[in-house]
């Protein structure tokens, strides 16, 4: 509502509130606060956000949203060191669906028809694969669910964590 209304400041504030009530929450938040960082006067801050959250938390989303900051900002080279090392230490698919598109993007040549072919699988396994699971009952869709429609719990529906997941 704050954003929509044109107060970016206060979205800010209450978008950031998430990580700290529910991180596995605030992956949904992130493209928001970005744009609200936007309109409010840079994306400096934004950047620090995400080097906090990276510390206490560092999930694929996170780890995305910093690699396409430091790409519009200091460039490929960068980017893709980041998301590297990042992979080293947190594999995700997501993770290396997005170092796969990076490298396609920048590299140019697509002639690998490996790299296109894996790009593909990544691709087709994110798609299949659940998003949110409800730690009461065990359901699993691709849409954030606040009540669980299996079991009625409210706030049980998460996004999944671990190398399948965020």
């Amino acid at each position: 509502m704050e954003f929509d209304e044109g107060g970016y400041k206060e979205a800010i504030k209450v978008l950031q509130r998430i990580s700290v009530q529910d991180i596995s929450f605030m992956p949904l938040s992130l493209p928001l606060l970005e744009k609200s960082f936007e309109h409010s006067g840079g994306l400096r801050g934004f950047g620090a956000y995400l080097g906090r959250c990276l510390n206490e938390r560092p999930g694929t989303a996170i780890i995305i949203a910093m690699t396409h900051l430091l790409l519009r900002q200091s460039g490929e080279s960068q980017a893709v060191d980041f998301l590297t090392a990042q992979l080293e230490r947190h594999p995700t698919l997501r993770g290396l669906n997005e170092l796969i598109d990076l490298r396609r993007q920048f590299q140019g040549d697509l002639s690998d028809n490996v790299l296109e072919l894996i790009h593909h699988l990544t691709d087709r396994l994110l798609e299949l694969k659940p998003v949110f699971a409800c730690g009461r009952c065990g359901f699993s869709g691709k849409e954030m669910h606040w009540q669980c429609p299996r079991c009625h719990h409210w706030g049980a529906v998460k996004p999944i964590q671990g190398f399948e997941g965020e």
